[in-house]
């Protein structure tokens, strides 16, 4: 498999695999989703993600399928994953995975297969004989998943939401609290579906059908249905589940014949590639995204080794503190590590990080010291690695794997200030990195107004940002965070003073750090209700599109 990288050898081994067992047991199967459009329609695959390849097949020979790889899953070196076997894992497929080497310490195993690239098996059930039988099968599904992934709404933001958002979250509660009543299960939900699929009669099995026979002649005539791991449901009719073989990139495997019709009916929206190459941290494989958690690990012990020499105060936020809290470590698709500090303990940091750091490892960023900086806060920086986004070659800045630190100001004395120093501070904030963010701004409008802004320049729009940002001089309980979120919490949990002057520690990937007392409430604020609950399983995945690189030469910029 010359060529082709981690995650797509990955992805194709274990596609071979399933075809070879299927060719042993004659069990018929399909491409389908987003694997099934690109091979339909000749895509360039460097920008397929593989971590969504999936196959599917007829209700009972998934289950003769995942009965079988369960049993060999030790000769063929693979991991088993459903919601039978395993905890948060909402979906009605099964998930296969190369058995490779454990990444993460003991008692965290059951989110190792989150650093590994799945093919997905996905079921596909008897919906019934009329256009009806199926629309009520559609809805069915659709209601179980609408519950199990109803999250409590964010805390409301202060500003103006309009209407439509409003209606969004008014129903959000409400599907939240039909979740808590009803307690929608996918083994239930499977039960009833498998039900209607055992019931139909007359499947013939004499002879394969693989290249579109007459093998399930005596199968009676509806429709079949399933949900691939997008959302999206699919709709057949018994006839078309015939297959001819194709080579899918370097394997040779089995598409509906009649895979084009079927493509347009339920995959329209895949039928517009992408119009850039997959995030490296997708192509690259988890343990490349392993490797980047491992280094924000030792430069987030190396900020807490210096805050603790000089006594500065700080916490862990957002993602890094979900992490310690529900992962006692990263969030295995989290790609980030964030640190807030208050504004005077942020400066005394700048002013002795030059002198506390090794410079032959780290680069700490600020605005003072590149030409492009685009933030209005500092990241630590590890030298000899790229980790950024596509494009911005031309730009001059240190492009390493970093964790953000990022200044929380005094806050204002009442609500009305708050929000007007708000306000002007996101308006400098925007202006900051628009000479960036038109360059990869696809809408035209936006384009235009952020090419307008750069025009103020990212150096005095940063000065704005920090006039305006620390004008209260007065140190109150409530603070004023400025990064980040595009709510603008006032005297909350979130941003109390007491966070950072009565601090605990909270394990972190076998560290000690900092943390807020009341981080459920920070949570809470952040994340919803909720938080606790992991989201839904397609989203489990790095969400940042960029370039990385991990041994490669070169020092400070």
């Amino acid at each position: 498999m010359e060529g082709y990288t981690k995650a797509q050898q990955d992805a194709l081994c274990l596609l071979r695999t399933v075809d070879q067992v299927c060719a042993q047991e004659n069990i018929r199967y399909s491409l389908a989703g987003i694997a099934l459009v690109w091979q339909e329609y000749g895509f360039d695959f460097d920008r397929l993600n593989p971590n969504v390849l999936s196959v599917c097949l007829l209700y009972e020979d998934y289950v003769r399928l995942t009965e079988l790889l369960e049993r060999r899953k030790s000769i063929l070196g693979i991991v088993v994953a459903n919601h039978g076997n395993r905890e948060n894992f909402d979906t009605l497929s099964t998930w296969i995975f190369r058995e490779e080497e454990c990444l993460l310490p003991a008692g965290r195993g059951g989110d190792e297969i989150y650093y590994r690239t799945p093919l997905f098996i996905q079921p596909v059930y008897y919906a019934g004989r009329t256009e009806r039988d199926y629309k009520k099968a559609e809805k069915e599904i659709a209601a179980v998943f609408r519950l199990l992934n109803a999250r409590a709404p964010l805390p409301h933001k202060r500003w103006f939401s309009g209407l439509r958002k409003k209606y969004g979250r008014m129903r959000g509660r409400i599907y939240r609290s039909q979740r808590i009543k009803k307690n929608p299960s996918i083994g239930e939900l499977n039960r009833k579906l498998a039900e209607r699929s055992g019931d139909r009669g007359g499947g013939d099995r004499a002879g394969d059908g693989r290249a579109g026979g007459d093998g399930e002649s005596g199968m009676e005539e509806g429709y079949l249905i399933f949900r691939n791991e997008g959302g999206r449901i699919s709709k057949l009719s018994v006839d078309e589940f015939q297959v001819r073989r194709v080579r899918f990139m370097s394997v040779d495997t089995y598409v509906f014949a009649d895979s084009r019709k079927i493509v347009e009916r339920n995959y329209p929206h895949l039928l517009t590639p992408p119009d850039r190459k997959v995030s490296d941290l997708l192509l690259q494989g988890g343990k490349n995204l392993r490797k980047v958690q491992l280094i924000q690990l030792e430069m987030m012990a190396e900020i807490d080794r210096i805050c603790r020499k000089y006594g500065l105060k700080y916490n862990i936020a957002f993602g890094t503190l979900l992490g310690a809290v529900r992962h006692k470590g990263f969030i295995p698709w989290d790609d980030d590590a964030d640190i807030n500090m208050p504004y005077e303990d942020y400066e005394k940091l700048k002013q002795v990080m030059e002198q506390e750091i090794d410079h032959e490892k780290y680069y700490f960023r600020v605005q003072e010291k590149e030409a492009d900086c685009n933030i209005t806060y500092a990241h630590l920086k590890r030298n000899g690695t790229v980790y950024t986004k596509p494009g911005r070659e031309g730009f001059r800045y240190h492009p390493g794997v970093y964790i953000d630190i990022v200044p929380i100001f005094n806050g204002a004395p009442n609500l009305l200030l708050h929000s007007i120093q708000t306000r002007i501070c996101w308006f400098f904030r925007t202006a900051c990195w628009a000479h960036m963010g038109a360059e990869g701004e696809k809408n035209h409008w936006k384009k235009r107004y952020y090419r307008m802004l750069a025009k103020i320049g990212n150096k005095r729009a940063y000065r704005l940002f920090i006039k305006f940002a620390s004008m209260c001089r007065h140190k109150r309980g409530k603070m004023l965070f400025l990064n980040g979120l595009d709510r603008s919490p006032y005297n909350i949990a979130f941003v109390r003073r007491e966070c950072y002057d009565q601090p605990i520690e909270l394990e972190f990937e076998g560290h000690l750090f900092y943390a807020p007392a009341d981080y459920g409430h920070v949570l809470e604020y952040c994340y919803g209700k909720d938080y606790m609950m992991y989201p839904p399983l397609i989203k489990r995945k790095p969400k940042n599109n960029v370039v990385v690189r991990l041994e490669v030469s070169g020092g400070d910029e």
